[in-house]
């Protein structure tokens, strides 16, 4: 004998109940859901909500772009003792960053460039500051004074000038700011290395300041040479590099000038060479206007 409903208020079918009580399991279930993705939402704002990344030439939240990208800020580079460009593969998923004497070779997803002579670009671009570095041996930075390292995996477009087959690293130094400020720091580990770093942040007036900061760094070399002749020791670093930033910041003109200097006189990343008698001797300039 079957139920009838039909002109009788308040009676109800079993099946319109079981159908009733599914959707109500439905729409707690899916209230449920965004509750959770909520809080998820609101724990990653609270870890990542102080990065902002220019990864698409805007300044975004990290966790708003929809681009594959790790970023560090300069707080997190030093709280985990990373250094230089290098040390930020052991932090960073799919990236391998290796080098063979002076030419870097770093690698996203297995996709990258061993070595290049002039002429030929490598498949992931470096830039500092917005600036392409388009030689190998170039791009074996040490990281001072760092706002943040944004590292994009996957193909990129001409958004920052070329494009990559496999991806960027895009290197964001600090700008001046309009607060007085110092900081001196040294430090000694074992191969007998010595290191120091310098920052000095220095409002002349509301509408100019500079910033100056600088480093050294140098130990003995990982490898010695067995042999009497030649370079005793190799894959030492012997490194000095400064910075100096200055800002006009106007009613109508906001310029930015950087000039930067560094020297290096050292065999790092030299330690296959049992017996030679050249000796590395680089140093360089770098500036630009924006």
């Amino acid at each position: 004998m079957g139920f009838f409903t039909a002109g009788l208020p308040g009676i109800m079918s079993s099946s319109a109940a079981s159908r009733l009580s599914v959707a109500a399991i439905l729409l707690a279930g899916s209230a449920m859901g965004s509750s959770s993705v909520a809080l998820a939402q609101e724990g990653a704002d609270t870890v990542y909500g102080d990065i902002v990344v220019t990864a698409q030439r805007r300044s975004e939240n990290l966790m708003d772009v929809p681009v594959a990208i790790s970023a560090f800020s300069g707080e997190t580079l030093a709280n985990t003792g990373i250094a230089d460009i290098q040390a930020v593969q052991m932090a960073t998923p799919t990236l391998v960053y290796n080098n063979t004497g002076a030419y870097a070779q770093p690698y996203i997803r297995g996709v990258g460039s061993r070595l290049l002579q002039n002429g030929l670009d490598p498949s992931i671009a470096m830039y500092l500051d917005g600036r392409y570095l388009a030689r190998q041996t170039a791009v074996t930075l040490d990281l001072f004074d760092v706002q943040r390292v944004e590292v994009l995996k996957g193909p990129q477009g001409v958004l920052f000038g070329r494009n990559a087959a496999a991806g960027a690293i895009r290197v964001i130094t600090n700008e001046v700011s309009d607060d007085f400020e110092g900081m001196i720091k040294a430090g000694y580990g074992n191969y007998n290395q010595v290191y120091g770093q310098a920052l000095l942040k220095l409002p002349l007036s509301q509408d100019l300041g500079i910033r100056l900061s600088g480093m050294t760094s140098h130990r003995d070399g990982f490898a010695t040479n067995l042999v009497d002749t030649g370079i005793r020791e190799w894959d030492d670093k012997q490194l000095t590099a400064v910075r100096g930033k200055v800002r006009w910041q106007g009613d109508v003109l906001d310029a930015n000038l950087t000039l930067g200097y560094w020297h290096q006189d050292d065999n790092a990343g030299n330690e296959t060479n049992a017996v030679g008698l050249s000796v590395v001797r680089t140093f360089g300039t770098t500036r630009g206007v924006d």
